[in-house]
Order: C-alpha cells, then structure tokens, then sequence
C-alpha cells in the first residue's frame, strides 16, 4: 500500500527515503566527533568522571592553539548522543505501585511491598518495532508472511520464526494485512543494580518477521524495551501497542515498501529461574503443569493463573508452597 493504507499496484517502485546525505554527521560536527563519541561511550564504556578528566586534559591542550575540546564534559557528550534523530528511542517512566484491598488484619502490619512504588523505566516498544520494520539491513532476511516449508520426505521443515505452526494459524485473522509477531524475553542472571539498592530485569524485545540467523547475528534484531523492577509491569510498558493489536496501522518494511500491519503477542523467553518468578513458583517445580518437584515425569493438568487463585482462596501459604509448589504470598 502506499503511506495512506492505499492499496497500489504489486510491481509498483517503493517510494524514495528521505535519507540523510552520507557527509551529514549531524549532531556532531564531524566524523571525528562521531567516532570519538562512538568509542567512549559504545565500545570502551568509559565511566563518566574518567571522560570529564580526558576531555578537560583535551581542552587545556586546544586552547593552546585557539581550539577547543570535541565536547565540554560528559553532559555534553550524552546529551549529543540522546539528540540524534535516527537511533534509539528515548526513554520514559512510571510510577507503579499496589491499589487492591489490603488484609486489614487486626494486630498485624500489611505487607511492607503493598506501601512499595517501583519506577518503571522503558524505551516506547511502538517506536521499537517502527525501527526495526523500517531497517534496510534486514531487507532479503524478513519474511513478510506466514509460511510452510516441506522437505522431499514430506516432513514441515521449521527453521525461522514465520514457518512455525502458531504463525501459520494466525493467517486467516489478518488477512490484508502483515502479521507482526512480538518477541519478548528476560534473563534473571542479567541485574542491574540501581539506586536504592533496587534490583532490575532487562526485558528485551525482537518480532518474528526476523530471520533467526539475522537476529542472532545483528545487534539491531534484538533491542533493549526496558527493566523489569516486578514482572506487572510489562502490561504497562506494552500500552502503546493495544490499538495496532485489533486494528492494522501503516508501517514502512526493509524493502522501502508501504503496508498495512496488525501486532500480536508472540512467545516470551525466559530461562528456569526467571519463569519461576514471573508464575510465583517455587524453584524445583515445574512451570507447566501441577507435577511434584520429586517425579516431574507425572501426568498432571496443567498449570493455569484461574488455578493458582482458586488453591490459593482455600489452602494455607505453607500448603500452597509445599504441596502446590505456588508462593502464595505475592
């Protein structure tokens, strides 16, 4: 389609980008400039006391010949980095703290975490996967469309994210437009350590029009979407991606073209530990299904949120973590 959702015809020329001149280093004032930037803060992650004394020794020397230092102070330097209009997305915050009924228990103080408020920090994931759609890197490695492959045995060959069952299955929903699967994931090993002692999860974000072996390969395949101080917070990150859940919305494509594309919640990944926290599981358990942590190899029914409420409204905390292997108590 073109930028108006219009349909054109399938030979048509994508239209031209508006592209930057190749000299055109803005805002730095030259490559120099970038590269500098680029190494400092990119490549050797100079912390931000040892830039200021590099670029103060740097401003001493200039100004002995009438110049001066590429940038006054690390500020400077990140204030320039944060004012490049094609790049990153900016980041944002809320606040987010706990507004259900409380215990009330007569003698006994409410939990400390329901008086807790935890800033969210997180990067617009609509911005996100605007970028991502839009780089021409990707462009020969996106598929566009659900599809099937068969090898000459007549077995489904599964290889990138497209060709998979659930991605097939979507199809008939989105007809007219292009299925963007979200790809979220988390890794508990990975903390960041804030102010207050707080700690955070990364939450990083892809969509499965990406072919693995770029995704894996390509930094920009993957992006960082923000940190995770509890798991709730992920539903108010996503907000800005409701209306494009149920209504399709004109996105740019690496090949240049127009088209009409509609999101949908795709996997999350996460490791053991980290599936534990975000199902309130004790470790050992199986997230899956309701299996002793001493014979996983069990049938069992499987685990469900609408189950873990309905043990939780009739069993103790110590029964619920020891024969339901649930922590009932956040």
């Amino acid at each position: 389609c073109d930028e108006q959702g219009n349909p054109i015809h399938h030979n048509a020329v994508p239209p031209p980008r508006d592209d930057p001149e190749p000299n055109d280093w803005s805002p730095f004032e030259s490559s120099a400039h970038f590269e500098l930037a680029d190494f400092l803060y990119k490549e050797n992650q100079m912390l931000a006391g040892n830039i200021d004394k590099l670029l103060k020794i740097w401003g001493q020397h200039a100004a002995s010949t009438g110049g001066e230092a590429p940038f006054q102070n690390h500020k400077d330097l990140y204030e320039t980095i944060d004012s490049i209009p094609v790049g990153d997305v900016p980041w944002q915050s809320f606040n987010l703290s706990y507004s259900r009924s409380r215990p009330n228990l007569e003698g006994v103080d409410d939990p400390a975490w329901m008086d807790d408020t935890h800033a969210v920090w997180f990067c617009d994931p609509h911005e996100l996967i605007c970028n991502l759609l839009s780089n021409t890197d990707f462009d020969g490695k996106f598929d566009y469309t659900p599809f099937q492959e068969y090898d000459d045995k007549g077995s489904h060959r599964y290889q990138d994210f497209m060709s998979g069952n659930w991605a097939w299955r979507q199809a008939a929903n989105t007809l007219g437009a292009m299925f963007v699967p979200i790809i979220l994931g988390s890794d508990k090993t990975t903390v960041s350590v804030a102010t207050g002692l707080n700690e955070y999860w990364p939450i990083y974000l892809s969509i499965g029009n990406i072919r693995n072996n770029v995704r894996r390969a390509h930094r920009d395949g993957l992006v960082l979407m923000g940190f995770l101080p509890i798991a709730k917070t992920i539903s108010g990150m996503l907000k800005s991606l409701h209306p494009a859940f149920t209504t399709p919305e004109v996105a740019r494509c690496p090949d240049g073209h127009f088209r009409r594309a509609i999101y949908g919640a795709g996997p999350y990944i996460a490791d053991y530990p980290e599936q534990c926290m975000l199902s309130c599981l004790v470790q050992g358990w199986c997230p899956k299904c309701m299996a002793p942590s001493n014979n996983l190899e069990q049938d069992s029914i499987t685990r469900t949120q609408k189950l873990a409420e309905e043990l939780s409204e009739f069993h103790e905390l110590g029964e619920l973590w020891a024969r339901f292997g649930i922590v009932g108590d956040i």
